[in-house]
């Protein structure tokens, strides 16, 4: 079976000597093997784990939500960076072995792997909650968990439609006297980025009355 390719991006220098030498003997590694990659080879690489440090992380910033889970090695706290809630985003510490690394893509691997059974087929499209991620053959989009809790909302509603103040109770646990301003403005986004990113037009809808509805035929 041909091993899966995990890109590997650093700034440091350290880590790039620690990670070449590894890769020497990626023929130890059971499934999968490192590839020290730079930001315009990521492309040819599955979106699945992405291991960083902190400076190459800053420059990837803009895609983090574009992969399962993201490890950035952190081994310097002269490089301040903003904290994430991100939940497919972890940090490891230095002094690191290599064998920690490992351990926690094996544990990815293990609960991703338990959590398939979970994902929801459409005809074209699988969504799989854990992950937040939306995607067919070709495409794929990762929700944020605002996005990922409106989406669930919609296609998981016995009625077909909800109603904007069900929405707000159901994503933000707001009373019904909520201004809806909020709400409006997650879904135009939300809309605006299925389209972009997974060509998918008039997927989320709204009829007067009876508030918004998945076209699911679509999918």
């Amino acid at each position: 079976m041909e091993k899966r390719i995990i890109p590997v991006v650093f700034v440091n220098e350290q880590l790039i000597k620690i990670f070449s030498e590894l890769i020497d003997t990626n023929n130890l590694l059971k499934t999968f093997k490192f590839k020290l990659a730079n930001y315009s080879q990521l492309k040819k690489y599955s979106k699945e784990i992405l291991i960083t440090d902190e400076l190459a992380f800053l420059e990837l910033e803009d895609q983090k939500q574009n992969y399962e889970q993201i490890y950035v090695i952190k081994i310097s706290d002269s490089i301040k960076s903003q904290g994430t809630n991100e939940t497919n985003i972890s940090t490891i510490f230095a002094p690191f072995k290599v064998k920690d690394i490992l351990q926690q893509i094996e544990k990815f691997d293990f609960q991703r792997d338990t959590q398939n059974k979970r994902k929801i087929a459409f005809t074209k499209f699988i969504y799989d909650p854990t992950t937040r991620i939306l995607s067919d053959k070709e495409k794929s989009i990762r929700f944020t968990e605002k996005e990922a809790k409106i989406f669930q909302c919609l296609f998981s509603s016995k009625e077909n439609f909800i109603m904007k103040k069900d929405l707000l109770e159901q994503v933000w646990s707001y009373s019904q006297d909520i201004d809806t301003h909020t709400l409006e403005t997650h879904i135009y986004s939300l809309r605006k980025k299925i389209e972009n990113q997974l060509d998918l037009q008039n997927l989320i809808n709204f009829r007067e009355k009876k508030g918004y509805y998945l076209n699911k035929e679509i999918l």
